[in-house]
């Protein structure tokens, strides 16, 4: 995976994955993308609330999500008072 972190600060970590390495492999050998957005929110959250227990997670973009081929993926993290 690789992934940009544009305009990180003390509350707010916005992190945006540009090359997701299963999705370019399933497209690669043909097949569709992967629908991971449930699951994905599942897990992301989960490993924030481990990192820190006020850690507010919001999915910006995730497949099924339309998006473009250097945007597969799109979180905000914050962290609440």
């Amino acid at each position: 995976m690789e992934f940009e972190s544009p305009e990180i600060d003390e509350k707010r970590a916005p992190i945006l994955v540009t090359k997701c390495a299963m999705q370019l492999k399933r497209k690669k050998a043909g097949l569709s993308e992967l629908p991971c957005k449930e699951p994905g929110i599942v897990c992301v959250e989960g490993f924030a609330s481990a990192y820190h227990t006020k850690i507010k997670t919001t999915c910006l973009l995730y497949p099924p999500d339309e998006h473009s081929d250097n945007e597969w993926c799109h979180w905000l993290f914050e962290l609440e008072d």
